[in-house]
């Protein structure tokens, strides 16, 4: 096994493995931090990966303004001078990837999309982020220890969430500073909307390579989810494994490779 090489981007919370020309740009899912993908970038010491932590993970606490985040990721792609560029996305993680590849810009050649959020809004989610009277209602969930135990006993008795989702809805649910995460990281990238049909007019006209790779056992992000880009790209590929959510990004990078 090879010693990786660590840089920090301390403006753009991205740390970096490996100093290869092939440039791949990896975003974390909720919970995670930039850590999750050093594995794969030990698999290919040839590339250099650039891990990025989302908005309240890892160290980015006090994160930029959308407009400005955007400006800070245009600048630093410039500074890299790079012929192309890959994109890896995971989850929540999706939204920052889709908004960049939205950007028109930057060349980009292949995406991977890995139970990817934000292509379609799950209507909890819109509503406790994108709506006012769900913004309040998420506020007063969050200070209420009445509404916080009866939460904790829902998910106890849900039969279809498999045991690590539920196990991460019980955690959430019995730590205030847990919930207050899962706020303000909605809240954050709730913003980070695309539109589909513009999106899959710019992939398809580019000739991007675009990879789904979603889990059998996911409750989550399922082919439904995906269906309103998925349905509107000419050349796209998608892999299912027997995972759920919160396994499938260990079980892809320890099995497939990019």
């Amino acid at each position: 096994m090879h010693n990786q090489e660590t840089h920090l981007r301390r403006d753009l919370f991205c740390h970096i493995y490996g100093k290869g020309e092939h440039h791949v740009w990896c975003f974390h899912g909720f919970g995670q931090d930039h850590r999750v993908f050093k594995n794969l970038a030990k698999k290919y010491p040839n590339k250099s990966f650039h891990c990025f932590d989302l908005a309240y993970h890892g160290g980015n606490l006090k994160p930029y303004s959308q407009e400005e985040w955007l400006q800070q990721i245009l600048q630093y792609w410039v500074s890299l001078e790079s012929p192309s560029l890959e994109l890896i996305a995971f989850s929540i993680g999706a939204r920052p990837c889709l908004k960049i590849l939205s950007l028109r810009i930057l060349n980009i050649q292949k995406v991977t999309l890995i139970a990817p959020d934000g292509i379609r809004n799950h209507v909890l989610f819109s509503f406790l982020a994108g709506n006012k009277s769900g913004k309040y209602l998420f506020d007063y969930f969050i200070n209420s220890s009445l509404l916080q135990n009866l939460f904790q006993q829902t998910v106890k008795h849900l039969f279809f969430l498999d045991k690590n989702t539920r196990k991460l809805g019980l955690e959430i649910g019995s730590n205030i500073n847990h919930l207050k995460k899962v706020q303000s990281t909605w809240l954050y990238y709730f913003d980070f909307r695309i539109d589909n049909i513009s999106l899959s007019e710019y992939i398809n006209s580019n000739g991007i390579e675009v990879q789904f790779i979603l889990g059998k056992q996911d409750k989550i992000i399922s082919k439904r989810s995906i269906s309103p880009l998925f349905n509107l790209l000419n050349s796209k590929k998608i892999e299912l494994f027997q995972c759920n959510h919160w396994n499938l990004l260990p079980f892809w990078i320890r099995k497939h490779n990019i």
